[in-house]
């Protein structure tokens, strides 16, 4: 039996991360200027226009607690003869925007603008 509040071994048993060295005291170390540090996640360019403006939206609101009730959503299930053309639409929307041409076009895009192609 498991205790409540714990992990289990496998994953207690785990190394602790590690962080590598930053930049700055890589520069030091080195006696070298202008590191760029890439072993962990981070990038030299700064981040892509699309990918801020998702973020500042995203934030738009967060000092104010979410609807728990899903109050829109409850009201656009409420009418049950409407779940049949929801269902459509939602799985129209899906197909059109997961398709592979549609997946591939977006991901050609990303490419051509990181590239500075776009």
């Amino acid at each position: 039996m498991t205790s409540i509040g714990r992990p289990r071994s496998v994953v207690a048993d785990l190394p602790a991360y590690r962080p590598g060295k930053g930049a700055k005291e890589a520069e030091l170390e080195h006696g070298i200027a202008d590191a760029i540090k890439l072993a962990s996640n981070e990038n030299p360019a700064p981040p892509l226009d699309a990918i801020t403006s998702a973020v500042v939206g995203a934030a738009t609101g967060v000092n104010r607690y979410a609807d728990h009730r899903a109050s829109a959503l409850r009201a656009a299930l409420a009418g049950r003869e409407r779940l049949p053309a929801m269902g459509e639409a939602g799985r129209a929307i899906v197909e059109r925007r997961f398709s592979w041409p549609a997946v591939t076009d977006r991901l050609l895009a990303l490419y051509a603008e990181v590239l500075g192609g776009g």
